[in-house]
């Protein structure tokens, strides 16, 4: 499980250097193959068997995404992370077939949204704690931005509020010109 996370080193005493982690996937990654478990216990448990760094261990919730494809494994195909910033990150892939991309992110549905080249696709869980969507064929740049309702709603309350305190400023300094 330490290889999901992209956790570099292993921190085992305070007082030793840390141990570099060789099996550690980096912050995305393509997976070829995936297996489907009935729940998040089954996924926890299917883990310590599985090769994470070309399979994906799923819950049958998020199954319909995956229902009746096959990837082929392509060592050119190529994803890298190209822009980190805390609500949006942006991808650069590569690939002549459709693949899994995972994402050494933890999963969170509530405000995170997914793009490829601009265009909202839907994302799932895997590894029981990962991000990973389908990505079909071609090159393409995909995000991720954090764009939670509330903030979307916040914004938009905002910037109507910031409208009418300058439209009744301004009523107010017309109002005082004329009155001199």
């Amino acid at each position: 499980v330490l290889n999901m996370l992209n956790m570099k080193y292993i921190i085992l005493r305070p007082d030793m250097n840390p141990l570099p982690n060789i099996n550690a996937q980096g912050p995305v990654w393509l997976a070829s193959f995936y297996e489907i478990v009935d729940n998040p216990d089954e996924e926890i448990d299917e883990l310590a068997d599985t090769d994470l760094s070309n399979s994906i261990v799923v819950d049958k919730r998020f199954a319909e995404q995956l229902e009746g494809k096959t990837f082929i494994p392509d060592s050119a195909s190529r994803i890298t992370l190209t822009s980190y910033e805390p609500n949006h990150l942006q991808y650069a892939y590569s690939s002549t077939n459709e693949k899994i991309a995972v994402f050494s992110e933890i999963y969170y549905d509530k405000g995170w949204k997914a793009y490829i080249n601009g265009e909202e696709v839907p994302y799932f869980r895997a590894n029981y704690v990962l991000r990973a969507m389908v990505v079909p064929a071609g090159e393409y740049v995909i995000e991720f931005k954090f764009e939670p309702r509330v903030w979307v709603i916040g914004e938009k309350v905002s910037f109507a509020s910031s409208l009418l305190l300058v439209v009744l400023l301004l009523g107010t300094i017309v109002v005082m010109v004329r009155k001199q």
